[in-house]
Parts: structure tokens; C-alpha cells; sequence
């Protein structure tokens, strides 16, 4: 069974939200997998994962496998195993340089091992956003072309789960008729 406890908003969120005059909502981010992301992780072959280099820049790289290659190894903990490039792939180079000699994740870098992920289900049109720290990395000897088994597991901090929109023309027509109320009255 999950704890919820309600997350805070950003600063900038909060900024944004009062510059745009948006009302307010609760923050529909949570602390944990919550049900709805583990299934997403599940059923998807898709995972992009973001991390940023020693002098701040963002990079991104695409993992990709069978069903359930990444999954939910507990409430907070996302493990994904798969092959990778390890000479090409920007993400691969950068977890090695971050993972290089560190057997766990050391609590006064945290910030050096952050990563988000983003779990794509194109065939149900669903996807979970995901964010937390790197709590290890493993990578198998390249072969000659460079390419190796890579496993990974992500200490989960947040995570954000939607379905896509199925219906626009619905929401286009509902929208469409609120202006037109509005004009009326």
C-alpha cells in the first residue's frame, strides 16, 4: 500500500501559475510509483532518460525493449536493463563518467546523479514522467562495436502520470461552446 503525502509546488511553478492566473489545483506530482505509473513502466517498450554533464548540460538518450524491460522494483525504486551504445549514446557516457568507482549513491552528490525518465506507451497512449536520483549503474564489457548490457536502477523522487488526450474534437467542441455561453450572457 502507497503513503501519499501531497507535494508542494515550485516556486516557479507558483510564480508561473500567478503570471498566467491560473487557479489553483493540487499538484497532481507524487512522491513514489503510484499504480498508475507502475502499469505504464509495464506496458511500455520505451523509455527516454535525461541526465546532465559535469558543466550543466542537459543531454537525453532513448532506451528501448521488450514490454516491462523497465519496472518498478518497489514503491521508489525504477530498474531498467538493456543494451546500450556505449561509444554513442550520450547518456550511456555520461553515467559511466557519474558511476566511475562509486559503488552507491553518495547523499553530498545528489545533485551530480540526478536523472528523469519518461515512460512512453504509445499503443495505449499513456506515459509517466519520472525524476530521482541514480542509485546504480551497471555496464557489461562493450563488444567489439561497442555495444553492452546496461542496467539501472533510479531511486524515485516524483512522478507524473497521464493519458494522452483520446478525444480533441471533444475538447475543442467544449471549449468552443464555453466561449460562445460566455458571449451570450
Amino acid at each position: 500500500m502507497a503513503s501519499y503525502a501531497e507535494l508542494e509546488w515550485h516556486s516557479g511553478e507558483k510564480y508561473m501559475q500567478k503570471q498566467l492566473r491560473v487557479p489553483y489545483m493540487d499538484n497532481p506530482t507524487s512522491s513514489f510509483l503510484h499504480p498508475f505509473a507502475i502499469s505504464v513502466l509495464r506496458s511500455s517498450p520505451l523509455l527516454a532518460l535525461g541526465t546532465l554533464d559535469n558543466v550543466g548540460r542537459p543531454w537525453t538518450s532513448l532506451w528501448f525493449g521488450e514490454r516491462g524491460f523497465a519496472a518498478a522494483a518497489g514503491e521508489y525504486s525504477l530498474r531498467a536493463k538493456g543494451i546500450v551504445d556505449r561509444s554513442h549514446d550520450p547518456v550511456t557516457e555520461l553515467l559511466v563518467q557519474k558511476m566511475e568507482g562509486s559503488k552507491e549513491l553518495k547523499k553530498e552528490d545528489r545533485d551530480l546523479y540526478m536523472i528523469s525518465g519518461l515512460a512512453i506507451d504509445l499503443e495505449n497512449r499513456r506515459r509517466v514522467k519520472l525524476a530521482g536520483n541514480i542509485a546504480q549503474f551497471l555496464l557489461s564489457r562493450p563488444t567489439k562495436n561497442g555495444f553492452g548490457e546496461a542496467s539501472l536502477e533510479i531511486n524515485i523522487e516524483q512522478t507524473l502520470g497521464r493519458h494522452f488526450l483520446t478525444n480533441t474534437h471533444h475538447f475543442h467542441v467544449q471549449s468552443h461552446k464555453s466561449r460562445i455561453n460566455k458571449s451570450l450572457s
